[in-house]
């Protein structure tokens, strides 16, 4: 009993905890941007503007990479953490009993089409970088879970979706920044 309650202890921190490293790196490296870095996440985190705040990093001053990967980093996060979580999530009443039932229709669903579950890995990649509402790390780690992906598969998906979409729209957002 002990142990399952340190096991959940430490996934519930360790995202925190890692979050937390890394914002004291990115300041003892940057000290004059990570504020104006921490709220570019911020932003991102607590505001349906979703990647669209990328479009601000020109005239908050952060760099074109300061910009992309800060956000690829929080969608990575999110993604950590439900991976770490899932299957406490499981066993949560009112979602538990709706993921349980999700997972198992994904499971039928990849029975009938086994020709498909090559293609997971890109398909949840290509979600992920879709710029649309219901889209992103969140959702992109929850398909990838029920699809049966493991948490490294996952992870590594989510992430690579979220650098792209960062990239996507750091693009017009730093190029027209230079017209300027």
């Amino acid at each position: 009993m002990k142990n399952k309650v340190m096991e959940v202890f430490l996934k519930i921190i360790a995202v925190p905890a890692i979050v937390s490293l890394v914002l004291y790196i990115m300041y003892l490296l940057a000290p004059a941007e990570a504020p104006k870095i921490y709220g570019i996440m911020a932003a991102y985190a607590f505001t349906p503007a979703g990647h669209l705040v990328i479009l601000g990093g020109p005239a908050l001053g952060i760099t074109f990479w300061q910009a992309v990967l800060s956000i690829t980093f929080m969608d990575s996060v999110v993604s950590l953490f439900i991976i770490l979580n899932f299957d406490l999530l499981r066993k949560a009443p009112f979602i538990g009993p709706r993921i349980n039932s999700s997972v198992e229709k994904a499971r039928n669903w990849l029975e009938k089409w086994k020709w498909l579950a090559p293609l997971e890995f890109a398909g949840i990649i290509i979600f992920v970088a879709i710029p649309f509402p219901g889209t992103g790390a969140l959702i992109g780690t929850l398909i990838a879970r029920l699809l049966g992906m493991s948490g490294m598969l996952s992870f590594a998906a989510v992430s690579i979706g979220g650098f792209l979409i960062s990239i996507m729209f750091a693009l017009p957002a730093y190029g027209i920044a230079r017209i300027f």
